[in-house]
C-alpha cells in the first residue's frame, strides 16, 4: 500500500551539457538509495512547452515501450 510506505523524498537532475543546452533532460531520482524513477526532455518545434516522459533511464523516444507520455504547458505558460 503506497500509505503505508509513508513520505518518500526525491530529486531532480537537470542535464544540460552537450546538445541539451536548449533542450534539457530532466531525471528522477529518490533520495533514499539513489533510485531512478523517471526521466524527461524538453522537446524542440512546439509552441509552448512540451516535454516527453520516460521510465527508462536516457530512453527518450515515443517508440519506446518505456514511454509515459507528454506533458504541455498551456499558451501562457502559467500551467
Amino acid at each position: 500500500c503506497p500509505r503505508a510506505a509513508g513520505v518518500v523524498q526525491c530529486y531532480i537532475r537537470r542535464n544540460r551539457s552537450g546538445t541539451n543546452k536548449l533542450f534539457p533532460e530532466y531525471a528522477a531520482y529518490m533520495k533514499e538509495g539513489d533510485r531512478f524513477l523517471m526521466c524527461s526532455k524538453k522537446r524542440p518545434n512546439n509552441k509552448t512547452s512540451n516535454y516527453l516522459i520516460s521510465m527508462g533511464e536516457n530512453d527518450l523516444k515515443r517508440t519506446s515501450p518505456n514511454y509515459i507520455g507528454k506533458l504541455r504547458a498551456n499558451f501562457a505558460g502559467t500551467e
